[in-house]
């Protein structure tokens, strides 16, 4: 329980106490406020219905046992209980000032949670503070809410109900008229008789908790169910079992029982948290971020309820990156020293494309643990994306130092070492990876070029034929899909059957639209304006393929085409700073991940994308398999298709000649201005493959001279 929020509580009941003028409605608001959050961090206090019973149940709290019979009703006056309760309720003075109490609880010496439970197992309807006694002396106590509801002379009751009315609380008659309202409108729970109090219940559930936590499994599931038995709407005994089931590897069992324990009692934080986090263990991110929402709505000073909002927001595309991040970012100003806070935090940032801020959030993480291995491997892949390749080596071998058996480190340090010349180092490497971990996709993409590096033609045929005969299978879409975008560019360099080879390509291909999601169906409405026509490279530098793309845009005809650059490499050098000078829009999506980079593309509105990477260092297929762009197409010089069903054509010699035509960017046919559309999609929508040799433009276009 946060210790600032019970000293705000303090705080507001002082002021109260002390009589807050015109400015009492607000701190009311603002102490109740308080108490809900203190409030749903514990376990419920009170069933979620009213326990079949007679007469309403009201309590008082009071400084002395001796001040309750002067303080009682006392109009002669009688009222009767709605017939809808089992019994009536009758005070006259006369009964006031000879009935005691029916039983004295001595709160004294307990703590104020203590407490709450003690008067919580009375299960009252109503629980009425005398003269403030409470408020002043108890404020968490009141705040708790360990009744239905809660009478306090200044300020009016709160309740469950939505529609409680205001109480004058120097009136007794018409706090037993409430009384009796409360109890008839709550309808019973269906107990059995055996367990027609809570206090019953409470017994049989701490003694479930004894046998939980002594490890007797099969005692705890017995003694939780039969508390359900009783009352199937238990909060408690139902967040415990779906606790056990879990533990037991029973997920769909847990997650039911957290989703009943969570619906019973909407203000159990830890219920909506805790299903949450099994959620999110199924991978249901969706409805994992909904309840991770609802703790944090219920706690907002609940850092671990922020970090799975975090974590689950970065599975969610539609929750965005930027909101994941904050979430973090909360988490981490709740919790500073928290550590694990941190690291999500870095790994958003690191998904976000923010290198610079991912790496320092690494860096403070191993300030406080230096042997966090995860912060170290996360590190060495910023350093890596960074181009500092150093770094990236120094990181990985950091994490393999500590965990020999660290399998996805060695890959990592190998293109490092390798990227840095350091050939021997690399093939060293390779032969530690294989020594050390199990066989894996993701070793065999090594394999295959260490042994053809190392001049080794036995095992280079040995990977090969393994390879293609899928005797070394992938654990999952991503490994799968992230091990064929590099078997798919080294194969090429060997011989293979054509069709064998095309069947690993729609392999690669469905497993592609798993990992980065189906291509978009919907055709967007076009733009009006020239043809629009977008490279893109991660290599916008000096290199053959920079080069070539040079050659290509500099001779553009820009009264035809508006032409943009997408670059996925931070690397800038003179060469680069040539493109730049051609006046052409060149956009850095080096930093971002594939779903970021598509969307920016979608925002420019391309007609025709044409991919200059393929299977090459630096690609980004993810992008391609989006469809960002009308049209897909990937230049003749990469060697192989990319294999994706998104993509349109490998040949430009291919493309369609309306986009080669002139075309005029007169309004009189904003649809299709710059090529054959119609309804804002390339006519015709087959795509690119072999157009007929008396290809005409659409009707609509008519009044251009495309030919």
């Amino acid at each position: 329980m946060s210790q600032v929020l019970v000293a705000d509580l303090r705080r507001l009941a002082q002021r109260l106490v002390g009589n807050a003028g015109q400015a009492r409605a607000d701190v009311t608001a603002e102490f109740w406020r308080v108490g809900r959050e203190l409030r749903a961090a514990l376990p419920p206090l009170l069933l979620p219905r009213r326990p079949a019973g007679g007469n309403p149940r009201i309590g008082y709290l009071v400084a002395r046992t001796g001040r309750l019979q002067k303080s009682m009703p006392c109009r002669t006056t009688s009222i009767r209980a709605p017939r809808t309760t089992s019994g009536s309720l009758c005070w006259t003075e006369r009964m006031a000032r000879r009935i005691p109490p029916a039983q004295v609880v001595d709160l004294r010496n307990r703590s104020e949670l203590q407490a709450a439970r003690a008067v919580a197992v009375a299960d009252l309807d109503v629980l009425i503070d005398l003269d403030g006694a409470a408020l002043s002396a108890a404020p968490l106590l009141v705040a708790l809410r360990p009744a239905r509801v809660i009478i306090e002379p200044l300020f009016e009751p709160a309740s469950t109900a939505p529609s409680t009315p205001a109480v004058d609380a120097t009136t007794g008659i018409a706090l037993l008229a409430h009384a009796a309202r409360v109890a008839a409108a709550d309808r019973p729970a269906q107990l059995r008789p055996a367990a027609a109090v809570p206090a019953a219940l409470s017994g049989r559930l701490e003694a479930g908790v004894r046998l939980h936590q002594a490890g007797d499994s099969a005692g705890a599931r017995r003694t939780y169910e039969y508390v359900l038995a009783d009352c199937p709407e238990h909060p408690v005994a139902n967040y415990l079992l779906g606790q056990l089931f879990h533990q037991l590897g029973q997920a769909d069992e847990a997650i039911s029982r957290l989703r009943r324990a969570a619906s019973a009692a909407p203000e159990f934080r830890d219920a909506h948290y805790t299903l949450g986090q099994r959620l999110a263990d199924a991978g249901r991110w969706d409805e994992a971020l909904a309840a991770y929402g609802c703790a944090v709505d219920l706690t907002p000073h609940f850092a671990a309820g922020w970090a799975g909002l975090g974590l689950a927001a970065l599975h969610v595309p539609a929750a965005g990156t930027r909101a994941a991040i904050g979430h973090l970012e909360r988490a981490v100003a709740l919790e500073p020293d928290s550590l694990e806070w941190r690291f999500s935090l870095g790994a958003a940032l690191q998904r976000a494309g923010e290198l610079a801020a991912a790496r320092q959030a690494y860096e403070q993480v191993l300030a406080g643990s230096p042997g966090h291995v995860d912060a170290l491997f996360n590190l060495g892949a910023v350093a890596q994306e960074q181009g500092d390749h150093a770094a990236g080596i120094a990181a990985y071998r950091a994490v393999l130092r500590q965990q020999p058996g660290f399998a996805a480190a060695y890959p990592q340090l190998g293109a490092c070492l390798q990227l840095t010349g350091q050939v021997e180092a690399w093939l060293e490497n390779y032969r530690v990876y294989r020594a050390t971990c199990a066989e894996t996709l993701t070793m065999a993409v090594y394999g295959l070029e260490a042994s053809m590096a190392a001049g080794d033609p036995a095992a280079h045929v040995d990977w090969r034929d393994r390879i293609l005969a899928g005797n070394i299978p992938a654990a999952g879409p991503e490994e799968f899909t992230r091990a064929w975008e590099q078997l798919l560019f080294l194969l090429l360099h060997v011989d293979a059957d054509r069709a064998v080879l095309h069947g690993w390509y729609v392999a690669y291909d469905a497993a592609a639209r798993a990992v980065y999601g189906e291509a978009s169906a919907a055709i967007r409405p076009r733009r009006p304006g020239r043809a629009r026509i977008g490279y893109l490279s991660g290599d916008l530098r000096e290199h053959v393929m920079g080069r070539m793309i040079f050659e290509w845009v500099s001779r553009h005809d820009r009264t035809r085409y508006d032409i943009a650059l997408y670059s996925l490499s931070p690397v800038r050098d003179a060469f680069t700073a040539r493109f730049e000078a051609l006046g052409v829009p060149l956009v850095d999506l080096g930093s971002r991940m594939f779903a970021s980079a598509a969307a920016r593309i979608q925002e420019d509105d391309i007609d025709l994308l044409i991919d200059c990477s393929g299977h090459t260092r630096g690609a980004q297929p993810g992008i391609l398999a989006l469809k960002p762009a009308r049209v897909l197409a990937t230049h003749i010089a990469t060697p192989g298709p990319v294999g994706l069903r998104a993509i349109d054509s490998s040949s430009p010699n291919r493309w369609p000649r309306a986009m080669m035509h002139s075309n005029s960017s007169s309004s009189a046919c904003n649809r299709c201005p710059a090529a054959c559309f119609r309804g804002g999609a390339i006519h015709p929508p087959a795509g690119w493959s072999a157009p007929p040799s008396d290809w005409t433009p659409a009707p609509s276009c008519a009044a251009h001279s495309c030919r």
